[in-house]
């Protein structure tokens, strides 16, 4: 009998272990299935040249390049162009700017490209309330 009791721990320590195992192989795909997941979709390819900015870019252009994605659809509570119900209620331009800055719910600081000036932020909420 105690013969059979050490071997069936035995087996229940090791099945214990593999699933410890198992367990941390989950995380591990679970870790790499997340970054795929978030990885960006694409890539400019510059050809090694050097891409010089001509200056603040205006309202429209940061609106279409990185703001449209959630404002122009609604995504997330995001309030959406032009709109002018959905913007009601969020304050000055000024205050506007300052929360687009800092990041606001859903949405990351400067919408996720941390290029856009305050001066282009404002360009762009001004074009977006249009």
């Amino acid at each position: 009998m105690m013969k059979h009791a050490k071997r069936a721990f035995a087996i229940v320590l090791g099945l214990s272990f593999l699933g410890l195992g198992v367990a941390v192989s989950a995380d591990e795909m679970i870790d790499k299935a997340t970054v795929e997941r978030i990885k960006p979709i694409g890539q400019v390819n510059t050809g090694g040249a050097v891409v010089i900015s001509s200056g603040a870019r205006s309202g429209k252009e940061i609106v279409n390049s990185t703001c449209a994605a959630c404002h122009g659809t609604g995504a997330l509570g995001a309030p959406k162009i032009g709109n002018k119900a959905d913007w009601k209620g969020r304050g000055s331009l000024a205050a506007m700017v300052k929360s687009a800055a800092k990041g606001k719910g859903a949405m990351p600081p400067r919408g996720g490209d941390s290029s856009i000036t305050d001066g282009e932020l404002k360009a762009a909420i001004s074009y977006m309330l249009k």
